[in-house]
């Protein structure tokens, strides 16, 4: 029987492995229930000839999957997670814990020096305030969350209510990473497959971000998008030397990059090749796994409220339908 883990949570396991001694920290109800319905996405490796177990770290209703993608429902439960699994989201290794904390990258692309201007990793409140004295706007983010999870934007100095937020993260994690908030006007994301050998370039999409970064979905095609296109060179150089140091780091499997494009203050425009590495699967490696089982060269997916998902009307596919609440949905936009 094939067994899928859908840990979407890893990062909670990872700060588990590499700081023992702290407390736990662990998602919201809400989140929780939120990354268990799109976790119902990777059934899209299923296999169609047997049935098989899907794992989630909340039991999701079944009546929400639809049939639109070809393989069988798959039960999920929040029980016992299944050991060695075929498939899953997040390897729960310290190796995989530490290529996925936010300083791996910083310090890679440091050392590549290809670093984020003004960017910088804190540890303390003092630090951070010299670390944003001379930006103008700015985020900061916990070393392991996804999806904008776990961030505190702001302006200059930071306020009381701000330094409040800020006290609460750093008493729950081992440092922020401080960069500038800047004026993004594309996401990508590059997949990769890791090995002994170094990696393997997999494909890019665009990512679909809302005004402050969070994930709203993917457009993936089989062919290189052309928004990518025009950063071939530096993106291709980045990724190989991103899948070299996941392979010298002892990680095995998928991965991505997270990339993206900003306008500066005289209209040019900028590459953060190395904005993000994700050490296991993404909602790329699920987008281009649709685009393989459905047999499509293009798969634009979205993730949202019902609300949005009633507004796409006779376009969209959906894969997932919302919560009781009118959360959680997922669907392909056609």
């Amino acid at each position: 029987m094939q067994r899928i883990v859908a840990n979407l949570d890893a990062e909670s396991d990872w700060q588990a492995l590499l700081d023992p001694q702290r407390p736990r920290r662990h998602l919201t109800r809400r989140a929780l229930d939120l990354v268990s319905g799109f976790g119902t996405l990777l059934r899209a490796w299923a296999d169609a000839r047997e049935p098989g177990t899907l794992w989630t770290p909340n039991t999701v209703d079944p009546a929400r999957l639809t049939d639109r993608l070809p393989v069988p429902r798959l039960s999920s439960t929040s029980e016992a997670r299944p050991t060695a699994p075929d498939l899953e989201w997040g390897q729960l290794d310290r190796v995989s814990a530490r290529v996925n904390h936010r300083r791996f990258a910083f310090e890679l692309s440091h050392s590549l020096g290809i670093q984020l201007a003004g960017s910088r990793w804190v540890e303390n409140l003092e630090d951070l305030r010299r670390a944003v004295s001379t930006l103008d706007r700015w985020v900061a983010k916990t070393p392991l969350s996804a999806a904008g999870r776990e961030r505190v934007f702001g302006r200059h100095v930071p306020d009381d209510s701000t330094e409040r937020r800020l006290h609460n993260l750093l008493s729950r994690c081992d440092g922020l990473l401080v960069e500038p908030w800047l004026d993004r006007i594309e996401d990508f994301g590059v997949l990769l497959e890791i090995d002994a050998g170094g990696s393997r370039f997999v494909s890019s999409h665009r990512q679909v971000v809302d005004t402050s970064g969070g994930f709203l979905g993917i457009d993936w095609q089989a062919e290189e998008p052309s928004e990518v296109s025009v950063w071939s060179e530096q993106l291709g150089t980045t990724a190989r030397t991103v899948g070299e140091a996941l392979s010298r780091e002892g990680y095995r499997g998928p991965a991505g990059i997270d990339v993206w494009a900003w306008r500066g203050e005289a209209g040019s425009v900028e590459l953060n090749s190395l904005a993000e590495i994700n050490a296991r699967l993404s909602f790329g490696w699920v987008a281009r796994q649709i685009g393989i089982r459905l047999d499509r060269t293009r798969v634009c997916l979205r993730l949202g409220s019902a609300q949005q998902l009633a507004a796409a009307g006779s376009r969209a596919e959906p894969l997932l339908l919302p919560d009781t609440a009118g959360h959680g949905a997922a669907w392909l936009k056609t």
